[in-house]
C-alpha cells in the first residue's frame, strides 16, 4: 500500500484527493506492518526460532529507525520534498521486493 500511495503522491501530490488517498494508503500500509512485523517470522522460522530471529531483525530495524531522521532532513534540506518523497518512495519499491523475494523463497523452503 505504501508504494502505491507515495507513488500518488508523486504524481499529483497537490491534489487534495489524492493527499486523502496517500494518507489512507499509509496508515493501512502501518497498520500492516504491525501485525506484519509480529507475525511473518513466526509464520516464516516457527515458534521454535522465533526469538532468534526477532532478535537478529531487532538490530537492522533499530539501526534504520535511528538513521532515518537525520537522513530525511538531509534530504528534506537539500532536494525539498520532492526528493524526500522519491527516496521515500525507492525504499517502500525494495522493501516491497524484499518481501516477494522472501515470500518465495519461503515457498521452497517449506
Amino acid at each position: 500500500m505504501l508504494p502505491f500511495g507515495l507513488a500518488l503522491a508523486l504524481l499529483d501530490g497537490g491534489s487534495f484527493a489524492i493527499a486523502l488517498v496517500f494518507i489512507a494508503a499509509y496508515g493501512i500500509a502501518n497498520g500492516l506492518k504491525a501485525v506484519q512485523r509480529a507475525t511473518l517470522p513466526l509464520a516464516l522460522f516457527g515458534r521454535g526460532q522465533f526469538g532468534a530471529y526477532m532478535g537478529r531483525l531487532a538490530l537492522p530495524q533499530g539501526i534504520v529507525s535511528a538513521a532515518a531522521p537525520p537522513v530525511m532532513a538531509a534530504v528534506l534540506s537539500n532536494f525539498g520534498t520532492s526528493g524526500a518523497l522519491w527516496l521515500t518512495f525507492a525504499a517502500a519499491m525494495l522493501s516491497l521486493l524484499a518481501m516477494i523475494l522472501l515470500a518465495r523463497l519461503a515457498r521452497t523452503i517449506r
